[in-house]
């Protein structure tokens, strides 16, 4: 229903809107208007089904990581979202002054404010996990949150987890429990032996 509405289409670096991946429907994560929809229904749903725990999944900016391969490159991820909304907010949170077109705005946001468009986006997950966290305490104090993040490591992708997708423990730590990391051996085709406990250890520095 959120997806079919263009306010909610995420665009990237070359201004195109967020295409599909069979199931996977990309939704720019800056609306206040659907987060609010959103923290209502998560409400609504913790009242009733009283559950020990709840899970913030697909909290972040769009990409369908499942298939970043291991000989994938940065430069064949699309990164969103340079929609006017969102580099309009990034605008006001900073006091950066950013070019008219979507195309210039982002060459500039990826290129000498790179820091602190990730912080933006980083940021913005955070308060979003925040906010669903109110709304699950608000019916249920106490409740257990936990947030699906990602078996990749940071320096895969060159840092595509915090670049691309926005999820960084230290912003989500204050309001996140427990992560669960998805490690997807026949999709994702790298090596569990390694490949598991060097994430798991990355993620427990980060963490607490």
């Amino acid at each position: 229903e959120f997806g079919a509405s263009a306010d909610m289409r995420p665009i990237s670096a070359t201004g195109e809107e967020f295409r599909p991946f069979t199931w996977y429907y990309g939704i720019c994560p800056s609306s206040p208007e659907y987060l609010e929809r959103k923290a209502d229904r998560f409400a609504e749903a913790v009242a009733r089904t009283r559950p020990d725990g709840v899970f913030l999944s697909f909290l972040r900016f769009p990409a369908f990581w499942e298939l970043w391969l291991p000989e994938t490159t940065r430069a064949e991820i699309d990164e969103y979202c340079f929609c006017q909304r969102c580099t309009g907010l990034f605008e006001d949170r900073t006091g950066e002054q950013l070019p008219a077109g979507i195309v210039e705005r982002a060459k500039v946001l990826t290129g000498e404010l790179r820091p602190q468009w990730t912080d933006f986006k980083c940021g913005l997950v955070a308060e979003i996990a925040g906010r669903l966290r109110q709304a699950a305490e608000s019916v249920r104090p106490g409740v257990d949150v936990i947030l699906n993040s990602f078996g990749i490591r940071n320096a895969d992708y060159d840092n595509a987890v915090h670049e691309v997708l926005a999820q960084r423990f230290a912003e989500l730590d204050p309001v996140i429990d427990h992560y669960e990391l998805m490690f997807y051996f026949q999709i994702q085709k790298r090596d569990p032996v390694s490949w598991i406990p060097a994430r798991i250890a990355e993620a427990r520095e980060e963490t607490s």
